[in-house]
Order: structure tokens, then C-alpha cells, then sequence
């Protein structure tokens, strides 16, 4: 029996797929900053004959651009947990318009900061390709590491306009998880809350997730979610894989999501993303 013998199932087997939509932290890209030369080739194999790329992070596209040229560049481009998504040309290129961008509203904003100071939970926020924090803490320090991209000390009390793409709380995931219920409450449908990974949970504007911003890039290149096979490990991916024509959730992902998804992987550090991907293509004949 060989390695990856067991891990796609024959329905799975049985599938075409023009689209892999792929999550990067967790997924492909480990807790310690690697996206392994097999994950690499098993990816361009796939692509071999014109099928499509589509990269869904929770990530800023500049954070999220190192990871996407090593997988060969992304035929598509959703950043934020969905709030920015890019197509073709403008997905592979460092200054281009994305087709879809929404950000939270200033009201939302100043009441969200409202709450993340009384929390006493360190957080910072994304506005535009930049992120800014009131102190330097340690999840700075970790995000900073996380993003490979310096942030900048700014007292929002002081800008005019607050014009925020995602606010992140970084903390240990007990007070995340005791914290995260209060703040949905007190927000209701003006913000989505959602936790994104070891020690994360994030804060954007409602309707946005991984699952709409796939649905409107398939939807401008005239494809169906029937068509994409998608891979993800966290609360934020769920509901693209559940979307998918077959989603596979990570095994050192939470319990929820590979309950809900249903088809599991090996974890990222084993490459199991590109061992489920190499058994798939091999069933196929390589192709």
C-alpha cells in the first residue's frame, strides 16, 4: 500500500476539476514559514493542461504575493477572508485592481475599536496594503513574523478616517474563545467575527468570506463551484470548502471544520495537500 493510497475517496476519484482553490497559512504554508518543493510541483501537475489556480488567504495580498509566486502565480486572488478579490493579469502583479473590494464601514470601525481596547487583547488592523497597532506587543511581534512585513504605530483617536480592510485580535485561543462570542454579540450583523488560525481571530465586514469572493471570480470566468476542489484548515475556509464541488479540510485543523468538510488530509507539515493532489492525478492516469 502506498503512501496516499487511502486518502481520496471514489467519489472524490471520480471528479474533474478545473479549479483548485487553495488557503495559504495552514494549508500549504507551515506554522514555521515553509511551502515545500512537493506542495510546489504537485500544484503546477495539476495546472498541467489549463486547469486554474484560485488563492483564498485570510492574508493581505502583499503578505500573501511571496507565497502566491512560488506556487507559479494565481489565476485568481482573494484577500482579507474575501474583502478584495483580483482576477487574471491583476491577480499576478503587485499593483493590480482588484474587481471587488469592501472595507468596514467608519461607524463599525470606531465602535469595533471601542471594544478591542476595553478587551485588553492586542490587536492591529489592516487598512489598505498596510497595518497599524496603538503599542508594540507581542502579537505584534508575531504577526510581524507571520506577514513578513513591518507594521506602524498610529493613534487612531487621531486619523480623520478610519478605512479598515480587517481588525485582528492576536491572543492565546482560550481568551480568544471566551472573548470572540461577547464581541459577535455586541457587533450583530454589522461585522463578521472569525477565527483564522492558532492565536487569531479577525473582524471584517459583513457578507465577506473565502466562499463569496471564490463564487465571484468563478462567476466572471463562467465556471461552477461544481468544478473546484478546495483545501483549507480553520473556521475562516469552512464554508469555501463546503461550497466546493469537493472540499478537504486539514488534519491538524479544528475537529468542527473536518466534521463539517468530511474528507480530510494529512497535515500541512506532511504535505498533504500535494499527497492527496498526487493520488487524485495518478487515479487519472497523471493527468
Amino acid at each position: 500500500m502506498s503512501e496516499t493510497s487511502s486518502l481520496v475517496d471514489a467519489a472524490a476519484r471520480a471528479r474533474d476539476f478545473r479549479v483548485l482553490a487553495l488557503d495559504l497559512d495552514g494549508t500549504v504554508v507551515t506554522g514555521d514559514y515553509r511551502l515545500s518543493d512537493r506542495v510546489v510541483r504537485a500544484v503546477a501537475r495539476f495546472r498541467e493542461g489549463g486547469r486554474l489556480l484560485f488563492v483564498a488567504s485570510g492574508r493581505a495580498r502583499i503578505s500573501s504575493f511571496p507565497w502566491v509566486a512560488r506556487l507559479g502565480g494565481a489565476d485568481g486572488l482573494s484577500a482579507f477572508n474575501g474583502a478584495a478579490v483580483w482576477d487574471g493579469p491583476a491577480a499576478r502583479d503587485p499593483e493590480g485592481v482588484p474587481f471587488f473590494r469592501v472595507g468596514l464601514s467608519e461607524c463599525v470601525a470606531r465602535e469595533l475599536l471601542a471594544h478591542a481596547r476595553r478587551s485588553g487583547l492586542d490587536f492591529h488592523v489592516w487598512s489598505g496594503e498596510k497595518w497599524y497597532y496603538e503599542a508594540r506587543t507581542p502579537g505584534v511581534d508575531f504577526y510581524e513574523a507571520r506577514s513578513g512585513l513591518p507594521g506602524a504605530v498610529v493613534d487612531f483617536d487621531a486619523v480623520d478616517e478610519l478605512r479598515w480592510s480587517k481588525l485582528m485580535f492576536v491572543a492565546p485561543e482560550a481568551r480568544l474563545a471566551a472573548f470572540a462570542p461577547r464581541l459577535r454579540e455586541a457587533l450583530g450583523e454589522k461585522a463578521l467575527v472569525v477565527s483564522t488560525g492558532v492565536s487569531m481571530l479577525e473582524v471584517v465586514p459583513p457578507g465577506v468570506s473565502k466562499a463569496a469572493a471564490l463564487g465571484a471570480w468563478l462567476s466572471r470566468r463562467g465556471l461552477s463551484r461544481a468544478e473546484v476542489l478546495a483545501f483549507g484548515d480553520a473556521e475562516n475556509d469552512l464554508d469555501m470548502l463546503l461550497a466546493a464541488g469537493v472540499g478537504v479540510a486539514m488534519a491538524d485543523g479544528p475537529e468542527t471544520v473536518r466534521a463539517a468538510v468530511g474528507r480530510v488530509c494529512p497535515p500541512v507539515g506532511d504535505d498533504g495537500v500535494a499527497l492527496w493532489l498526487e493520488e487524485w492525478l495518478d487515479a487519472r492516469g497523471g493527468a
